[in-house]
């Protein structure tokens, strides 16, 4: 085994494993990486050398797109048992990751830094590396069906080439891992339609701040590539998306409270009698995870049992069976229950206004709360007079 098949290999175990069936897959790859691996299998050499080639060579470099294509042809007969072009795309993701601000019009020249010397221009043959990116989303789909993950192949923004790279390099390792405690120090529930907006603003927030880097603390800050910005708020939405709630255990920083094993979102529901035109309110709670069988148990006065989808049913008293009366809550202040046993934490955040809409398309009855504006769908707004004047003006434009 030559000493780029050693690497590809390598890279492919990293990403590619049991642990991570079923699970998004990203080639988030960085130099700190690159660097422990190196110290970590000596006998493959360098990994710039292994996959670029000697930067003596330039014209040998400069073909590394050509052998990522030779590469790509018809392996699935030879009967390798990764993709052989991953150390390929490996090293395009680092190219977008090398230390400073992101810059997609910098990125051809950090490739070509990275293998031989200080170029411009598009390396021969990158415009077809699409067909290495889609390739590698078949086979982790269709022939692993993500028994070792799922990868996705994405082009950011207008960036037709240079976009399937930096969609990998948004945000590492270190960083997503740091999203569930991102998410708990913002109060962000798992299951949660959270807008745009507040995405940004978590990400804003000082113990974000301490554990990003700094190139994406400044994309989310000064907004110096819209099409970026917009790609990172997605990607923080997909991983808010697929997260279950659990908290890894974590040493309290900078004054941060101690994390609940695990965490998930309550919601107000309404019920509307336009006849008598009353409202009667109820709270729930939404899971990302497996139901608990027995349920759930705040206290020993409220407990919630199963009503699908993730949905628990309202909340009521054990002894007498009263649903919880939920207009008796701070709307304005949210407010957080724990089930001790399970350890889970269960809050509903604070908000100025609160959004309804019709639970039909949750499977739930009534309308049920929400942290987005929907499309095209009737809604209702819960709010105080403070904030009148404020929600006048959105409203009249």
């Amino acid at each position: 085994m030559n000493a780029y098949q050693k690497w590809n290999d390598a890279l492919a175990e990293r990403f590619f494993n049991p642990d991570m069936a079923g699970r998004n897959v990203y080639l988030h790859v960085n130099q700190d990486m690159i660097d422990e691996m190196e110290l970590a299998m000596p006998d493959a050499g360098t990994f710039r050398v292994a996959v670029a080639g000697p930067p003596t060579n330039a014209s040998y470099c400069a073909q590394v797109c050509q052998r990522a294509l030779e590469a790509f042809a018809g392996w699935r007969e030879s009967g390798s048992r990764y993709p052989p072009y991953i150390g390929y795309l490996a090293l395009f993701v680092l190219a977008g990751d090398v230390s400073g601000d992101f810059s997609p019009n910098a990125y051809y020249p950090r490739l070509w830094e990275l293998m031989v010397e200080r170029r411009n221009g598009m390396v021969p043959n990158f415009g077809r590396m699409d067909q290495l990116w889609e390739d590698l989303e078949d086979w982790s789909i269709q022939d692993k069906r993500g028994e070792l993950g799922i990868f996705q192949a994405r082009s950011i923004g207008g960036y037709i080439h240079v976009g399937y790279p930096l969609s990998q390099s948004l945000l590492v390792e270190e960083e997503r891992k740091s999203l569930p405690h991102i998410f708990f120090d913002a109060g962000l529930a798992p299951a949660g339609d959270y807008p745009p907006d507040e995405l940004a603003r978590t990400l804003r927030r000082p113990y974000a701040r301490d554990v990003l880097r700094r190139r994406t603390i400044r994309l989310v800050e000064d907004r110096p590539y819209p099409d970026l910005y917009n790609a990172l708020l997605d990607a923080v939405a997909e991983e808010l998306a697929t997260w279950d709630g659990t908290v890894p255990e974590q040493i309290p920083h900078h004054g941060q409270q101690q994390h609940p094993a695990s965490l998930a979102g309550l919601r107000i529901c309404i019920d509307l009698d336009r006849v008598a035109s009353t409202v009667n309110a109820s709270l729930r709670c939404k899971l990302s995870r497996e139901f608990p069988d027995d349920g759930l148990f705040i206290g020993s006065d409220l407990e919630a049992g199963d009503a699908g989808n993730g949905w628990s049913l309202p909340f009521k008293n054990r002894s007498t069976g009263e649903v919880l009366d939920a207009s008796q809550i701070d709307w304005n202040n949210g407010t957080t229950m724990n089930d001790d046993a399970l350890g889970l934490q269960l809050t509903l955040p604070r908000r100025d206004i609160r959004i309804f809409t019709n639970g039909i398309w949750e499977g739930v009855n009534g309308f049920v709360e929400t942290h987005m504006v929907p499309q095209e769908q009737p809604f209702y707004l819960a709010y105080s007079d403070a904030v009148w004047p404020r929600l006048e003006r959105w409203a009249t434009t």
